[in-house]
């Protein structure tokens, strides 16, 4: 049978990239088709993170912090590691990046303006319907995006809209991100937080954050977001750059798929639930397939330890009952364990012995609730 390709990478992505990167390094051999529906690539997004562990993206970070602070009413906590810096990188110098290796790459080849449909599995290929005709393959990545309704295990949505502003005074501290401001709780049980990079003394991306239930109207983060920068700087600032998204607070397990199909992405459970948090674990899957593919072995389907699942069910329990506890939750953690094991915990690269002992920092009741509630809906 003929084959396009040996893999084709539905979504050229974060996920899709990241996977086109990692198998120019481990599998340069393999022939790979990427597929995505945009015509163009520009800066859409933001990626954050701590950087806990190795990734192939590290010239693409533009800044860097190894201070931040949390706060709530009549509480602000500020932490630093010497070890640990959180990282940005903006979507245009990755997408650069990745464009550049598999330009570099004979075996690989982007092509945009292309819409990927139905999905035909066989025993030995896939074929996939694509707006420019049918493409055959032996392996199938799909990153697309899933709808939201699936993935709502706990009903909650982490919405957003950000605005990267330059002002007109220095209001900003370049040397502290702040992850998480948060606002008063609100009558309709939304719970807002704030949450800013300071780039320069005049220059940040300013986030309004919200935990929100699906069926509340959504809010006018834009008036959220001009009485903040009202608040800091008057009416001098320009908006350099707006980015928004809705995020499934989710512990659903990916969708089955056959052998020859494989989700990646937000598709297949990379988007951490608890936080939104999604780049590490990206590479991490990225690097076990790529490394699976040049073996010629199985390819893995855990890419973290399973105790973090079952951490993020829990606290997401709790969440679904209380979220206007957030910061309850939140701050004391912050604030009562060291940055280093707090960092490694957040960055699911810590031990189980040092997420035990994060929990002890956390409120005993509402947890332990929520954790019999988690293992009865397991159980179910």
């Amino acid at each position: 049978m003929n084959l396009d390709a040996d893999i084709c990478i539905l979504g050229g992505g974060c996920a899709g990239l990241s996977l086109a990167v990692a198998l120019c390094e481990y599998a340069p051999h393999l022939s790979v088709q990427i597929l995505d529906s945009r015509s163009q690539y520009t800066r859409d997004r933001t990626w954050c993170f701590w950087n806990a562990e190795p990734h192939p993206f590290t010239s693409c970070v533009s800044h860097s912090w190894s201070r931040w602070s949390v706060q709530a009413v009549g509480q602000l906590v500020q932490r630093q590691s010497a070890r640990y810096r959180y990282e940005h990188i903006p979507a245009d110098r990755f997408y650069a990046f990745a464009l550049q290796r598999i330009a570099g790459s004979p075996n690989q080849k982007l092509s945009l303006n292309v819409r990927a449909g139905s999905i035909t599995p066989d025993r030995q290929s896939v074929a996939v319907e694509t707006s420019s005709g049918r493409i055959r393959a032996r392996l199938v990545f799909d990153s697309r995006p899933p709808p939201l309704s699936p993935w709502r295990r706990t009903g909650l949505l982490q919405r957003f809209t950000g605005w990267h502003v330059h002002t007109g005074n220095p209001c900003f501290n370049p040397e502290v991100v702040e992850l998480m401001d948060f606002q008063p709780p609100t009558l309709s049980g939304r719970t807002t937080f704030f949450y800013t990079l300071p780039f320069t003394p005049n220059e940040a991306l300013v986030e309004a954050t919200y935990l929100d239930w699906p069926d509340l109207t959504p809010i006018d983060a834009e008036s959220d977001l001009k009485r903040r920068l009202q608040n800091l700087t008057g009416d001098r600032y320009e908006i350099l750059y707006r980015e928004n998204g809705t995020l499934p607070m989710s512990c659903a397990a990916p969708p089955p798929t056959p052998p020859n199909i494989c989700t990646i992405g937000r598709l297949g459970g990379r988007l951490k639930p608890s936080s939104g948090y999604a780049f590490l674990r990206i590479q991490r899957q990225s690097r076990a397939l790529a490394r699976a593919l040049a073996a010629s072995a199985p390819l893995p389907k855990f890419f973290e330890p399973r105790f973090y699942s079952a951490l993020d069910r829990i606290f997401l329990e709790a969440l679904q009952h209380r979220p206007e506890a957030a910061s309850n939750y939140l701050v004391p953690l912050f604030r009562d364990v060291p940055a280093d094991t707090l960092v490694r915990f957040l960055s699911e690269s810590g031990t189980l012995q040092e997420s035990l002992e994060i929990g002890l920092a956390l409120p005993a009741l509402p947890f332990l609730q929520a954790a019999a509630f988690s293992l009865m809906g397991a159980a179910a």
